[in-house]
């Protein structure tokens, strides 16, 4: 794709030019915003040596939804416009800053705390433009100096740099891409999450997100009624794609999108968060009081857990990727770390949960954990190659569970890796057999009807379409060479189904 073609820079009021960021890969990544730095441009800028192009003055500027889920403002009164392009505010509009020169931020963790629905569309602010994940948002503290961090997309929870140890390329069906142990060559390989995905009975996991999907639809709908013009907006292009795209692409992302901006994104985002700054804490690469102090208490809760078991993490052990050759499919995961047992030490697989509570993913995390706990090989940090997997227990996982919504109730839960392991062979069976399926099951014949079975089949077909007396006198002379038992005594039921009901009318 031509990225300076299809988006062409764009200058606003105070003469700033915007552009579309450079990106690895052959597609953009799902948060792909703008930047007004030229040294972070995509190169097809400076090669096309494209031309500026300015929102004309009288132009009317209408925020609507794009069916990729961002939101797109549409520039109306001018042919040729870009859909994606951004639309720098009015600088009446610009929020009132913090100290930092940041522009100020609603505290996810206060008190009644709500997302914002309104949040997608400022998120298409240059101002504040969303960022990949591993490109970090580039801002200037009080004394000028740059200020590098990430932000999650909804809620703008404060993230650590990305690990640039795991920050590789995923292909079109979400697969890890990482250099083949043998050849060297990049290779697609399926996802430890998607293996553990394949067993658990999501009945009432999927019920719940029907509910939850049905909710935020009405809350949208509330507040489009209040006269929100945002909303008004998003509901109208709900609409739209119920009536001109119902499939997935269109309307089912249109759904989820609104799902995230009343609320749901907010609890997903929060665990990633914290899960991420424990990361970061058993890395190495941040203390304690360096957290953003709406974590501290998730990393002291956290703290507590492994003092409490005698564990400390390994900080070269943590967020690696590993590759588990040892069934049917090759599976690749990211693990969250390894412990050492200070009494003993012995390593052990550790990972980190945020959610909420474990009840409903015990068959689902022990396979995730089996596929680590039993990897053979883990990805070098510079990605070059394959090293061995350390040896650690190979008959227990340690979960270090910190809840969401209630960080005080953290502990630490021992996996039994067995029961996982054989669960892990049972998820990549059904995969190919899923694989398999059509090949194995399609394709059967059957006996081909000849004319008299043919003739049969009318026959008994007839008789239930009886509507007269006369109907079944006809039927019998018309089909009497292909009348046995069996079809006599059905045309006898018939016939009874027929005078019954006629009785009955009468």
């Amino acid at each position: 794709m031509s990225v300076a073609t299809d988006y062409p820079p764009i200058t606003d009021a105070n003469g700033t030019v915007w552009y579309r960021p450079a990106f690895e890969g052959k597609s953009p990544p799902a948060m792909w915003g703008w930047t007004c730095v030229e040294t972070f441009a995509h190169p097809s800028y400076k090669e096309n040596q494209c031309p500026n192009t300015a929102t004309p003055a009288n132009a009317d500027i209408v925020k609507v939804q794009s069916s990729s889920g961002m939101p797109i403002p549409l520039i109306t009164g001018r042919t040729g416009f870009t859909p994606d392009a951004p639309t720098p505010r009015a600088e009446q509009d610009i929020p009132p800053t913090a100290p930092n020169n940041r522009p100020s931020q609603p505290d996810p963790l206060s008190e009644g705390f709500q997302p914002d629905p309104k949040k997608i569309f400022e998120n298409t602010d240059p101002l504040n433009p969303p960022t990949p994940k591993g490109q970090p948002v580039i801002e200037l503290t009080a004394d000028g100096s740059p200020d590098v961090g990430r932000y999650s997309e909804f809620s703008h929870y404060p993230l650590p740099p990305f690990p640039e140890q795991v920050d590789v390329e995923l292909d079109g069906y979400n697969r890890y891409k990482l250099p083949s142990p043998t050849t060297g060559r990049l290779t697609a390989y399926t996802r430890a999450t998607t293996v553990a995905s394949t067993t658990p009975d999501h009945y009432t996991l999927n019920r719940w997100k029907i509910r939850t999907k049905v909710a935020a639809v009405c809350k949208l709908v509330d507040l489009a009624d209040s006269g929100d013009a945002e909303s008004i907006a998003l509901l109208s292009t709900l609409r739209r794609l119920i009536n001109t795209d119902p499939g997935e692409k269109g309307l089912g992302k249109h759904i989820d999108l609104i799902d995230d901006l009343m609320g749901a994104a907010d609890a997903r985002e929060l665990g990633g968060a914290v899960h991420d700054w424990l990361a970061e804490l058993d890395m190495g690469k941040v203390l304690l009081h360096q957290i953003p102090e709406k974590f501290v208490p998730y990393a002291r809760a956290y703290q507590d857990c492994m003092a409490r078991a005698g564990l400390v993490a390994v900080p070269e052990y943590t967020e690696r990727l590993v590759l588990n050759d040892r069934g049917k499919e090759t599976v690749a995961g990211r693990l969250d770390g390894i412990a050492r047992c200070v009494e003993t030490g012995e390593l052990f697989l550790l990972d980190r949960k945020t959610s909420k509570t474990l009840d409903f993913s015990w068959l689902e995390y022990g396979i995730q954990f089996a596929v680590y706990g039993y990897a053979t090989q883990m990805l070098l940090p510079d990605r070059s190659g394959w090293e061995p997997m350390p040896a650690i227990n190979d008959e227990i996982a340690l979960c270090v569970h910190v809840p969401s919504d209630q960080p005080e109730r953290s502990q630490v839960v021992p996996f039994n890796l067995w029961p996982g392991g054989e669960a892990m062979i049972t998820a990549l069976q059904v995969r190919d057999e899923r694989r398999e399926a059509k090949g194995r099951i399609s394709g059967a014949t059957y006996p081909i009807p000849g004319a008299r079975a043919l003739r049969y089949v009318v026959a008994r077909q007839a008789l239930q379409a009886l509507r007269t007396e006369d109907d079944a006198r006809r039927i019998v002379a018309e089909y009497e060479d292909v009348f046995d038992d069996d079809l006599n005594e059905f045309g006898a039921t018939c016939f009874d189904l027929l005078t019954n009901t006629d009785t009955e009318r009468q």
